[in-house]
């Protein structure tokens, strides 16, 4: 039997939370980290409500003592710095705001806190992979310690990549990354938070001279980015007087007080792994896909791999079968993930125009979004952005496309002791049968009951404020005083939802369908019923 059922190749925020999400379903996981301390600076600063309803699964919230900016304003600047569109925080359908902004070491500090109380998981730090050798029953994993300490070999049932652009994972599994590197690059500028710089103002200057980017972070700091303009070499605009040039044509009266924390520059990627998978080796995150920045999306698109895929591993590790299962994971997160890369690369072409020919349009079109307000609460909703629907994948695809693989809208829901919770939270991360307005064990026979019980899933009715009666036994009943479900099946157009343990529909149905539908997912699930 192997030591443990996967093995977690890097511990940045991605394989930190796939370990939580791992260690929680009580599935044994090693996650094997090349570096012995956190990487003390930020790369990624932006967090998209779906990113954040992740991090609620394993705990992490503002809520909890996550530091967030979770109310900006993000604002579309012109070349003199007047406003041309201001988009105010929204909450979002997911429960949480379009986008907020995070310290990457606090949330590593704040995982790793979690990861060290979970006793399913193990952590190596230091240590790298060296290779692996994988066959029917299993990947032989080899580790080697950075310190000098020799190499160790460690069975798995499972390996997974969530080590970066430059994946170990990914190069020993000879898997390419094709896609382009854009010519520009940008410095990006850490400082000490200026005197009278505004807490919750996220700036895209639209200035085709030099476009530029101005976000707070917690923790008292301030980045910049600016673009490079051709000819100019970036180990000379990083030094220090360069810096506080450009720093100065932003900030001019509190030049004098800013600690510049850290300058370096980056280049803009768009590529993505050809595969996510080889047998039982898996990637997530940059190690599977690479956004540009300008969405702020990339890590927000790595949570939402590793959500996909961590209920599959922990549900295949307790069953017999589960190739089709393992395989819906990059069948569903691929096409989001080419979706966001290409919101982003859009959204950056915009901010990046050096050509005052392309500027003068889209400045008129950010003008006239601000002028609409439906516009203008689309954008700021962050409605702009793909959301997932699995059409296909794990779900029932004999059912219309309205009512299979859509994301269950998480409001606050009052119990029947009055107390509130998100929804996810009731939920939890099992599979569940959600009944809208009807008790979910209507036409629920001896065999679909089996069915259900054999995968954990739990019982919940739903319905709106102060109209629930008496649950059955075994069913949880909320209300739900926004609306927001009564809007989701009413679009679906039947009142009971299986939903996976990532919130998404496996299948949205009506009562005289359930014993179908369930026997069609224990047939997908190939799981063996007792």
């Amino acid at each position: 039997m192997p030591a443990y059922a996967v093995v977690v190749a890097g511990l940045g925020p991605v394989g930190a939370t796939l370990a939580l999400l791992l260690g929680r379903a009580g599935i044994r996981t090693l996650v094997v980290e090349r570096e012995p301390e956190i990487h003390p600076v930020s790369r990624a600063v932006a967090l998209d409500d779906v990113a954040l309803r992740v991090l609620q699964a394993v705990g992490l919230t503002s809520e909890t003592g996550l530091s967030l900016i979770d109310d900006p304003v993000v604002r579309f600047s012109s070349a003199d710095g007047q406003p041309m569109l201001d988009l105010p925080s929204q909450r979002s359908i997911h429960g949480h705001p379009a986008v907020a902004f995070f310290d990457q070491p606090q949330l590593e500090r704040r995982l790793r806190a979690e990861l060290e109380g979970d006793c399913a998981v193990d952590l190596l730090l230091g240590h790298e992979l060296a290779g692996y050798r994988q066959d029917a029953s299993g990947v032989s994993v080899d580790i080697r310690d950075r310190r000098g300490g020799g190499t160790l070999s460690i069975r798995s049932s499972w390996l997974v990549g969530c080590d970066g652009a430059s994946s170990d994972v990914r190069r020993l599994s000879q898997i390419r990354m094709p896609g382009r590197t854009s010519r520009r690059r940008w410095l990006v500028v850490d400082v000490s938070r200026p005197a009278g710089q505004p807490l919750d103002l996220f700036e895209f200057v639209c200035d085709p001279r030099r476009p530029t980017v101005s976000a707070p972070l917690p923790g008292n700091r301030h980045r910049y980015e600016f673009m490079l303009l051709a000819g100019e070499d970036a180990e000379v605009m990083s030094r220090p007087e360069n810096v506080r040039a450009l720093l100065a044509q932003l900030t001019p009266s509190a030049i004098g007080e800013l600690e510049i924390l850290r300058a370096s520059v980056y280049a803009i990627h768009a590529r993505i792994a050809n595969r996510w998978r080889c047998d039982r080796v898996f990637l997530s995150g940059d190690a599977a896909h690479l956004s540009p920045p300008f969405a702020g999306l990339g890590l927000s698109s790595g949570l939402r791999d590793v959500d996909n895929l961590a209920w599959k591993l922990a549900t295949a590790a307790s069953t017999s079968e589960s190739e089709q299962l393992l395989h819906s994971y990059e069948f569903e997160r691929r096409r989001d993930a080419i979706n966001l890369i290409a919101r982003a690369v859009v959204l950056g072409a915009l901010i990046q125009t050096a050509r005052r020919e392309v500027a003068r349009p889209r400045d008129v079109a950010l003008r006239t979004v601000s002028r609409f307000a439906p516009l203008r609460r689309w954008a700021a909703e962050g409605r702009w952005k793909p959301t997932p629907a699995y059409r296909r994948g794990f779900v029932d695809a004999r059912l219309p496309r309205r009512r299979r693989g859509s994301e269950v809208p998480q409001p606050t829901v009052q119990l029947q002791d009055t107390s509130q919770r998100r929804l996810d939270d009731v939920l939890g991360r099992r599979f569940a049968l959600v009944g809208w307005r009807t008790d979910p064990t209507l036409h629920l026979e001896t065999a679909s009951s089996r069915i259900l019980d054999s995968v954990g899933a739990q019982l919940i009715r739903v319905d709106p404020l102060h109209s629930s009666g008496d649950a059955a036994c075994g069913v949880t009943a909320v209300e739900d005083p926004t609306g927001l479900l009564d809007e989701w099946f009413a679009r679906a157009g039947a009142p009971l939802a299986l939903v996976r343990p990532d919130r998404y529909a496996y299948a949205v149905f009506h009562p005289h369908e359930t014993a179908r539908v369930l026997r069609r997912f224990a047939a997908r699930l190939e799981a063996r019923m007792s």
